[in-house]
């Protein structure tokens, strides 16, 4: 890091951001929520609000985790990379990393520590009965 980029203050720091790349890596997280929302509802469309809504809380994880966390892996390297300028290095223990396997190398470790934060945060629900009781009565446990 060099002298002019460390004793930044905020106000050169943005001054020096392109937010044409900003403004489109934002408008690219919203969509990817957009269609995230319309997926959601036209399932439940679909197949019934019930059902969906009782697969969501028995596979939380996998039903929405998952692709929450792939929406704000996304997000943060888009935002990086929009912040920047595009063009990252990653430097780390000897290893190098120029072009695009660093953004996609950032975004596997974005994911992987996201998900990884999901599986241990939110237990496993085996079944319907293990729900609590007035989500059970809506997935028709007895």
């Amino acid at each position: 890091m060099d002298e002019s980029t460390s004793n930044a203050n905020p106000s050169q720091i943005a001054s020096r951001l392109d937010w044409g790349r900003v403004r489109t890596a934002m408008l690219i997280c919203v969509l990817m929520l957009v269609l995230y929302g319309a997926l959601l509802i036209g399932s439940a469309w679909l197949v019934g609000r019930d059902a969906v809504v009782c697969f969501q809380f028995v596979y939380f994880r996998g039903a929405v985790g998952i692709p929450s966390a792939i929406i704000a892996s996304v997000s943060v390297v888009a935002l990086l990379a929009a912040g920047i300028g595009g063009d990252f290095k990653i430097q780390l223990w000897g290893l190098s990393l120029e072009g695009p396997s660093a953004p996609i190398t950032m975004w596997v470790v974005c994911f992987l520590s996201i998900s990884l934060s999901l599986y241990t945060l939110f237990p496993a629900v085996d079944s319907v009965a293990k729900l609590p009781p007035v989500l059970a009565r809506l997935c028709g446990a007895s």
